[in-house]
C-alpha cells in the first residue's frame, strides 16, 4: 500500500501538480508513518517547490531513521545544498550517495553538472 501512495504522489509531481503531490504524500504518511519511500518523495516535492528548509528537514529525518543512509536522501540534500550555492557541501552529499550506490545516475549527473559549472571538467568526467 505504501508504494501506491508513493506512485500517486510521483505521478502528480510529474504532472506538475506539486501541491496535490505533497498532500497525497502527507496523507500516505499519516497511514504509514516514517515510510522511507514516502518521506523521500515528499522531500523531492518540497525541493521542487523551493521549500528547501522543509526538504532538508525531511531528508535529515529519513537519515535518522536509516543509519546506513539513503541514496535518495543524500542526493536530495545535495540538490538542496547546490541550490543554496553550497557546491562543496552538495558534492559531499552526492559522493555519499555514490558510496551507497556507485551506479546512481542522479548523483553522477549532479556531480558532473556541479563540476562543469565550476569549470572543473576533469572532475566531472571522473564522476561519470
Amino acid at each position: 500500500m505504501v508504494a501506491a501512495w508513493g506512485n500517486l504522489g510521483e505521478c502528480l509531481r510529474l504532472q506538475d501538480k506539486p501541491r496535490e503531490a505533497e498532500l497525497t504524500l502527507i496523507e500516505g504518511l499519516s497511514l504509514h508513518r516514517d515510510a522511507p519511500a514516502l518521506l523521500h518523495n515528499l522531500a523531492v516535492v518540497l525541493e521542487a517547490k523551493g521549500e528547501l528548509d522543509a526538504a532538508e528537514q525531511v531528508c535529515r529525518h529519513l537519515l535518522a531513521l536509516l543509519p546506513a543512509g539513503h541514496v535518495g536522501a543524500f542526493n536530495t540534500l545535495g540538490v538542496v545544498a547546490f541550490r543554496r550555492g553550497m557546491v562543496a557541501a552538495a558534492e559531499a552529499w552526492w559522493r555519499q550517495a555514490l558510496a551507497l550506490d556507485p551506479a546512481n545516475s542522479d548523483a553522477r549527473r549532479n556531480l558532473a553538472v556541479a563540476a562543469t559549472r565550476n569549470q572543473q571538467l576533469p572532475r566531472s568526467v571522473d564522476a561519470c
